[in-house]
């Protein structure tokens, strides 16, 4: 048996496996996040909010309101709801 060299087919592997590398590259640097917050959102965080309300609030998360069955089947059905308009 007489072997005369790998020939070309390495240096054709090496080439595209340097194009596949470029064009991951390419694919990675194009990609952000970007976010956007409505006119409404900043007219709502730019208003004072009373310290009673927040206090509220909080008080519902410690005694688990927003757990119960009640609050989290309205949370599913208007994200329901949403998803029907599209």
């Amino acid at each position: 048996m007489q072997v005369n060299g790998v020939g070309n087919n390495i240096n054709r592997l090496h080439e595209q496996y340097k194009q596949n590398s470029k064009s991951k590259e390419v694919k990675q640097k194009n990609t952000t996040d970007k976010i956007e917050i409505s006119e409404e959102a900043k007219l709502l965080q730019s208003k004072n909010v009373d310290a009673q309300e927040i206090s509220k609030v909080r008080d519902k998360i410690d005694n688990g309101f927003y757990n119960s069955d009640e609050v989290l089947n309205k949370v599913a059905d208007k994200i329901l709801k949403e998803f029907e308009k599209e």
